[in-house]
């Protein structure tokens, strides 16, 4: 078999391959990408030789890839490592990350032997050339390589990972300013209480960033990218298309060039109008098998038909091309440069893998499309005249809106990581209503009323979650413990269930398990299902939290330290964990620690009224009466309708002596919760204090059917009641 036809055949594979990808059908794509490894990879150039061609490490990279899919991390990282080739580094990278090994991936992405030190370093920030993103491809395109902003979104992760805080978010904010469209990067400065602004972060959208045109529905399988390809020939203007072969070609992938292993890619208009310039000089179309990296330009010798058709300019489909024509102006497209020139050019030709600006501005790259060699470029030319102005309209407004969009979503997460839970609820206000009516959405509102403490109201919120996505199992875990605040046994226990035949590997369903044991007191048991939600997820600090308040509950407190510690190594933001401990020193009697702790909460979340009373609790024990009479205060400030900051109130009332603030505060919670004991016996002793001996006995008698189990201490208070009268009538003889 000469080099030409193993060309074709290694084209072909690849081409298959991507499309066994797209459709989930990962053995028959592991199959053949072995086949294609084994047809580009000399023996020599196995696993762990270095240096490899540059067709060998995109090879190799397309193998990982569908490994990847596959869940095979290990034999990814065995088969990317010390590979000078972007896209394995960032598999390696990746499979790191998720086997934990961190610094590892760190090493590859920082190493400059292979070149990936420079994958995270761009231009300044005010290079617009640095400001790729995705959003500019079409349905048909695919991107192969990873962009920069995807790079420093990874390594940002890493970093994260690892507690280093401060590298990670230069990476994200990196990732944002050269594709503002990257919602991980946002969401992670979030989380890691980072003040943002939003209206500032999105003033990098520019129209750039919109697609040149809109396809609906795809029809095509588009190319934008030649740095992969098996054969670049047709991209040069020697005639000679055999000088870059499959395992001496050192240029095939871009980013392999040692000069400058950069990603800064040209988004200029100078450049797309040269680009539109060379595209239209010819109205044939003709691709070469190796100017496709994953799918065929055309419906030809380099890969079976799978029934695509092509439009002509007035949408209707045309005639299919023939095979053999195709084929033959294939072989031939080395020797013009033109051929490889399309009369449709993307602005996404941007996202290309490069290795230098102006190696793009020389080539300047575009994604191929399905048509026919005859299609007319005046009437195109005119069609695009005469829709100048209403386009130029539309891209405006789609510009405004996509801006509009992402800074109320990127506020209101801000707000709700913040715990600036009424301001997060206004910003979601602001959204469309159709974008109000979408899973994410409604579950940060049940969220931000769960942690407001009104419980109800996230009820609400979570079925109406429910019913709008049923099988979702992200923030379950906080659901469930909703349930649990509710009582609500039974639905809690069909929640456990129905999350467990949805996936019995996911970690909030046996967060939602152990919560529904531990409501039917199970705590043996209710603690195996949070530690097998923490085995499942190690970064979810919330089953850390749940499994340390169990412990709390049976009075274990050592191993309730060490499960808050765990959550604060997953996320150093959790405040429950900051609670928890401060729960913890509260019981064993160190009121300093319980204080600190729990204002280390209450500086996370300084809404929350539980928080603002436990601080309260603490300084009463210490004496401090006033200070925690302005807690509890602050409490109601915040919640006028808070029953703990009620009670903590009144009662604190009680011993100051302001017996008739406590009585306003005590109705107020009687009106809430009538069937509350502990409520009315405090009433009770009021009016016994104020010798309103039939109110007194009233309440004492309503807290005794309530609470049958307090008949004890009711019936000492009557009693007590009774011989306090005795007294002052011996007074008056």
């Amino acid at each position: 078999m000469n080099e030409s036809s193993t060309t074709l055949v290694a084209a072909t594979l690849r081409n298959a391959v991507w499309h066994y990808l797209d459709q989930d059908l990962l053995e028959t794509a592991a199959f053949t990408a072995e086949r294609l490894q084994a047809l580009v990879e000399v023996p020599g150039h196995l696993r762990g030789a270095t240096p490899i061609s540059a067709a060998a490490a995109s090879t190799r990279h397309l193998l990982a890839t569908v490994y990847y899919r596959q869940c095979r991390y290990q034999t990814v990282m065995d088969l990317c490592n010390k590979v000078a080739h972007v896209g394995c580094l960032y598999l390696y990278a990746r499979c790191c990350l998720k086997l934990g090994k961190l610094s590892l991936g760190i090493s590859a992405l920082e190493n400059k032997d292979v070149g990936g030190k420079e994958l995270y370093k761009t231009a300044s920030a005010t290079d617009e050339e640095s400001g790729a993103s995705p959003a500019t491809l079409g349905y048909e395109q695919r991107l192969v390589l990873p962009t920069p902003a995807m790079v420093n979104v990874l390594l940002g992760d890493l970093y994260r990972a690892t507690g280093m805080e401060k590298r990670a978010v230069l990476s994200y904010g990196l990732a944002l300013r050269m594709d503002p469209l990257c919602w991980e990067a946002s969401k992670a400065l979030c989380e890691l209480g980072i003040e943002i602004k939003a209206a500032a972060l999105y003033a990098h959208f520019s129209l750039d960033m919109l697609p040149d045109s809109v396809n609906p529905t795809p029809t095509s399988i588009n190319q934008n990218d030649n740095s992969d390809n098996i054969d670049n020939s047709s991209s040069s203007n020697n005639s000679n298309s055999n000088n870059n072969s499959m395992h001496d070609g050192e240029n095939h992938d871009p980013f392999l060039s040692k000069p400058k292993p950069t990603f800064a890619v040209p988004s200029s208009r100078l450049k797309q109008s040269t680009a539109r310039q060379h595209n239209n000089s010819s109205g044939d179309i003709s691709v070469s098998p190796s100017t496709s990296r994953h799918a065929p330009a055309v419906p030809g010798a380099t890969t079976p038909e799978f029934g695509l058709r092509t439009l002509s300019a007035g949408g209707m489909p045309k005639a299919p091309v023939k095979r053999n024509s195709i084929s033959a102006r294939s072989q031939l497209a080395g020797s013009n440069s033109s051929s490889h020139e399309l009369s449709a050019p993307r602005r996404s030709s941007r996202l290309a893998a490069a290795a230098t600006a102006s190696s793009f501005a020389k080539k300047a790259p575009v994604a191929p499309r399905f048509g026919t060699p005859s299609s007319p470029v005046k009437k195109g030319s005119l069609l695009r005249s005469a829709t100048t102005s209403t386009l130029s309209s539309d891209r405006h407004d789609a510009l405004r809106m996509l801006t509009n969009l992402y800074s109320t979503y990127t506020r209101s997460y801000y707000l709700f990581c913040r715990y600036a839970c009424d301001n997060a609820l206004n910003a979601l206000a602001q959204l469309p209503p159709a974008q109000q009516n979408t899973p994410w959405v409604i579950a940060k509102q049940a969220r931000i009323y769960f942690e407001k403490v009104q419980y109800h109201k996230s009820f609400e919120y979570f079925e109406r979650l429910r019913e709008v996505d049923p099988f979702r199992l992200e923030d379950m875990e906080y659901y469930s413990t909703l349930l649990w605040h509710l009582q609500q046994e039974v639905e809690l226990t069909h929640l456990a269930a129905y999350l467990v035949s949805i996936d019995r590997r996911a970690p909030q369903a046996w967060c939602a398990v152990g919560n529904a044991l531990s409501l039917n007191k199970d705590t043996e048991n209710a603690l195996r299902c949070f530690q097998r939600a923490a085995h499942l997820d190690p970064s979810l600090a919330y089953a850390y939290t749940l499994q340390g308040h169990e412990y709390v509950a049976s009075d274990s407190y050592e191993h309730a330290q060490d499960c808050y510690r765990q959550a604060l190594r997953a996320d150093k933001r959790h405040y429950n964990a900051w609670y928890g401990l401060g729960m913890v020193f509260l019981r064993l009697g160190n009121n300093d620690m319980a204080e600190l702790h729990f204002r280390k909460a209450s500086a996370i979340n300084p809404i929350n009224v539980v928080l603002l009373c436990c601080i309260g609790m603490v300084l009463e024990k210490s004496g401090e009466a006033e200070s925690a009479l302005a807690q509890y205060t602050q409490a109601l400030a915040i919640q006028p309708a808070s029953a703990l900051s009620l009670y903590k109130r009144a009662r604190l009332l009680v011993k100051l002596g302001s017996y008739e603030s406590a009585l306003e505060d005590l109705h107020k919670l009687v009106a809430m919760a009538p069937d509350e004991a502990a409520v009315h016996f405090l009433i009770g002793q009021i009016h016994k204090t104020l010798h309103n001996k039939t109110l007194a006995v009233r309440e004492f008698t309503i807290a005794l059917n309530l609470d049958p189990k307090g008949a004890h201490m009711i019936k000492e208070a009557l009693e007590r009641l009774e011989e306090d009268e005795d007294e002052d009538r011996g007074a008056d003889r």
